[in-house]
């Protein structure tokens, strides 16, 4: 029965909404606390593998490019996706498109095409105050910290923590202080 629910999602367009995206046939399990215990897992945490984890933050930083979504923050884990995310048309096709887009090229990289690459629905949340946006970032960023995988949130390199980190580490002082 696991994966064959069907969740309502009656988030308006336009509203903020916190989203998990959780691989097919890999139900929740803690993150691998160390490098031993993540080469002993019994299923493959796919989006550990830098070839996906990279594809998947590609898209979805295209999909911001192409208006479908204002990014506020996400974090790429080996078994799910976190994203804090503004849509601008209706989630179930934001998430569609970002969904198959991925999973089409991932199981292209993997050469198992036409196999199913994430679970059918996904876990939304809509934001409902700055406040509770604030925390909500802060969680999605903190991830790989709670999970023992990075000492600081700018360390977990497919995050929106550390994109941000390195976008002002690229930029000039000049424009830092500005």
């Amino acid at each position: 029965m696991y994966g064959k629910c069907r969740l309502p999602h009656g988030v308006p367009a336009q509203d903020i909404v916190f989203v998990t995206c959780r691989l097919a046939g890999r139900p929740p399990r803690p993150e691998p606390r160390s490098a031993d215990s993540q080469r002993r897992a019994a299923v493959p945490p796919l989006l550990s593998d830098e070839r996906i984890a990279n594809l998947f933050v590609d898209a979805l930083r295209d999909g911001e490019r192409l208006r479908k979504y204002d990014l506020h923050a996400w974090v790429v884990m080996s078994n799910h996706v976190y994203l804090v995310l503004q849509p601008h048309q209706a989630l179930p096709g934001v998430m569609r498109w970002l969904k198959s887009r991925t999973a089409v090229r991932a199981n292209r990289v993997l050469g198992s095409t036409g196999q199913r690459f994430w679970q059918r629905d996904y876990f939304d949340h809509r934001v409902r105050s700055d406040e509770e946006l604030a925390s909500i970032i802060e969680c999605v960023e903190a991830h790989p910290v709670t999970s023992g995988l990075v000492a600081h949130p700018e360390q977990w390199p497919r995050s929106s923590a550390w994109h941000r980190a390195a976008c002002r580490r690229a930029l000039p002082l000049s424009r830092i202080a500005a």
